[in-house]
């Protein structure tokens, strides 16, 4: 059971890679438009504590690069590849999302030993970005893990190595930490997808394999009913035929019988025919006045002939209130 679920899951992977390219590639400008957004914001607040000049020149670096995926995002639009020119795009839009988490993730690179604010700011910056790249690019692992690893591998490594102090040690494993869990959450989030896709595909298939079972009844319902109304239409024809020669009571009794009876299997059939306008939804009722005496008395002729042999009789008596039409 696992590895035919395993194999299905696989399956749906690459069923759905069309799919999940296209939904990266279209966030791409709501992801471009929050990069630069979060890159002025952090430049307003470490302004006061880090160099202008050198926070200047990353700002106009990363509007460089963001300008750059902008231009590529516009041509990808404007010439909608086909299915089997994604995985270009998709590496395109991978090298540029590395390259742009790489100018943020060695910001910190780019000052001398900034003070611990400055780096707890630049840690929960660099954090966001990571946790915004999940929402956009994390069910495809080849994009996002890349990204993941520019973006904060870095300033981590920065922490741990360059400066191991007490302070910064600790927002170093914290971000190892980070790291590992947006990774695990990226997997998570990637095998639900699939398997969404998965049951939505098989959902579909499950659909399409009914619609056509209930297809095939109907036609073999359409064929049989037609089939066996057709010898029906000569009995009854045949039987009206009969009615009209010379026939003594007891013939003509028997012949009216025949005659009801097979009336009646007309009508069974044509009511076999109503389930396939059921099932169409072109089903209409038809309101009819009878008379509920004939209808007794009918039914009662169809057993009387075979009651009458077994030495039994079948007899009916209709009150004088019953309605004669209803």
């Amino acid at each position: 059971m696992s590895s035919a679920t395993d194999f299905e899951i696989s399956t749906a992977a690459s069923a759905s890679f069309d799919e999940r390219a296209r939904l990266i590639l279209q966030s791409s400008a709501m992801v471009l438009l929050v990069n630069a957004l979060i890159g002025v914001l952090l430049v307003a607040a470490l302004w006061s504590r880090l160099p202008p000049p050198l926070l200047l020149h990353w700002l106009l670096g990363l509007a460089v690069i963001t300008a750059a995926r902008a231009l590529l995002l516009a041509l990808y639009r404007r010439r909608r590849p086909p299915a089997n020119r994604l995985s270009l795009w998709l590496a395109i839009h991978g090298v540029g999302s590395t390259v742009s988490a790489l100018w943020w993730g060695t910001i910190i690179y780019r000052f001398e030993q900034p003070d611990m604010v400055a780096a707890i700011m630049l840690a929960f910056a660099l954090g966001g970005l990571a946790l915004g790249g999940l929402a956009a690019m994390g069910t495809m692992l080849r994009i996002y893990v890349p990204f993941l690893l520019a973006t904060i591998g870095p300033i981590t490594l920065h922490f741990l190595i360059l400066r191991a102090e007490p302070g910064m040690s600790g927002l170093g494993a914290m971000l190892v930490a980070f790291i590992i869990a947006l990774t695990v959450l990226a997997a998570m989030q990637r095998r639900v997808l699939i398997r969404t896709f998965a049951l939505a595909s098989s959902l579909v298939a499950a659909k399409s394999r009914a619609e056509e079972d209930s297809r095939a009844k109907s036609e073999f319902l359409a064929y049989i009913s037609h089939e066996i109304r057709t010898p029906m239409n000569g009995v009854l024809g045949m039987t009206e035929i009969l009615l009209e020669s010379a026939l003594d009571q007891d013939q003509r009794h028997l012949a009216n019988t025949i005659l009801r009876s097979g009336k009646s299997l007309l009508a069974v059939i044509n009511d076999v025919l109503d389930i396939s306008k059921i099932e169409a939804g072109k089903l209409s009722l038809e309101q009819r006045a009878f008379d509920p005496a004939q209808a007794v008395a009918g039914q009662i002729d169809l057993f009387g002939e075979l009651a009458h042999r077994k030495n039994l009789e079948v007899r009916v008596d209709v009150a004088p209130d019953v309605p004669r039409r209803v």
